[in-house]
């Protein structure tokens, strides 16, 4: 799974050892479950929209976000095709195609969750600083359609887990989402 990966260990910034890929995810086959709390600063608000929950991912490629408020909306990525619900009622569904932006964020996340760094490595360009257990892994969309939207994906972590991703946006608006392990 990470045979591009692991061949060549990316140099941390200003260290003279080296991490790779391998030892920052530990791959899973079970289902992960995390909370979340996610700030939105967007350049058309004068404050940030929160909003937090549960993420789920189940293998190999189903994602779920469960907000918690009183819609209790349901976002669900499962291979290419996403749907928004809230309680029984499906409000939209769509193809990843569709949205650049959300199949940026969903590839990501996704081949993290699933320590699949030859999918990282194929729609990102990876720089990779700190060690095992403090961790940044920058991701700059390698094309055209992600990178009009996504400037760049920050993603920290230790030890095996995904600790916060901060997503920067070419319109200036940025998330920053922090996740913790559930139970």
């Amino acid at each position: 799974m990470f045979l591009a990966l692991l061949a060549v260990p990316l140099l941390s910034a200003g260290e003279e050892s080296a991490i790779s890929i391998k030892e920052i995810f530990k791959p899973s086959a079970q289902s992960l479950v995390m909370r979340f709390q996610e700030e939105k600063s967007m350049q058309i608000l004068s404050q940030a929209v929160t909003s937090r929950g549960l993420l789920r991912f189940i293998p190999p490629d189903t994602l779920v976000r469960e907000d918690e408020g009183s819609r209790g909306t349901v976002y669900r990525i499962e291979g290419n095709q996403v749907s928004i619900s809230e309680g029984n009622r499906i409000l939209r569904q769509f193809d990843l195609d569709t949205s650049p932006e959300i199949a940026g964020i969903a590839t990501s996340l996704r081949a993290l969750l699933a320590a699949d760094g030859k999918a990282l490595e194929e729609h990102y360009t990876l720089i990779l600083s700190g060690s095992g257990s403090d961790w940044m892994l920058q991701l700059t969309p390698r094309f055209e359609q992600v990178s009009r939207i996504i400037e760049k994906i920050l993603i920290r972590g230790g030890d095996g887990q995904i600790q916060r991703i901060d997503t920067y946006e070419q319109s200036g608006d940025i998330s920053r989402m922090i996740l913790i392990p559930d139970g």
